[in-house]
C-alpha cells in the first residue's frame, strides 16, 4: 500500500450547470476532453470560484469529498478514479485547505453512497 499519496479534487461544470467533481491521483494530468466524453457531457471547464462557493461553501484549493455534505452539493456528480481505490490511506481536506482527513482509499465509495451523490469510477 502506499503512503502519503497525493489527491486532487477537481469541481468542473458545462454550459447547462451539470457540475462534476474529479477525484484522482494528484500526479496525474486530467484531460477535459477526453474527461467530457466520459461522463457524456458537453465542454468541461473548471468551476469558478463564485460556484466552489454556492455548492461547497469553500475557497478554491478546499474542495474535497468532504464537501459533499453540504445541502447545495447534492446535485454534484462524483468521477472517481479507480486506481485510487487500491490505494492505502488517502487525505482529503476538510472544507479547509490548511488541514487533512486521512481515510482508507477502499471507503470512498461507501462515503459516496451514504452521501447519495451520483458517482462512477472510470480509468483515468
Amino acid at each position: 500500500m502506499d503512503e502519503h499519496v497525493t489527491i486532487k479534487n477537481l469541481l468542473l461544470c458545462d454550459k447547462t450547470g451539470r457540475t462534476v467533481l474529479v477525484i484522482m491521483k494528484g500526479d496525474k494530468r486530467l484531460d477535459l476532453k477526453k474527461m467530457a466524453e466520459k461522463v457524456e457531457s458537453g465542454k468541461l471547464i473548471f468551476a469558478s470560484r463564485e460556484k466552489l462557493k454556492e455548492l461547497f461553501e469553500v475557497e478554491p484549493g478546499a474542495v474535497s469529498l468532504f464537501g459533499l455534505v453540504q445541502k447545495n452539493a447534492k446535485c454534484v456528480e462524483v468521477v472517481l478514479d479507480q486506481e485510487i481505490l487500491n490505494l492505502g490511506e488517502i487525505g482529503f481536506h476538510p472544507n479547509d485547505n490548511t488541514k487533512s482527513i486521512f481515510l482508507a482509499a477502499k471507503n470512498v465509495p461507501k462515503i459516496l453512497d451514504h452521501l447519495g451523490n451520483k458517482y462512477c469510477l472510470v480509468d483515468l
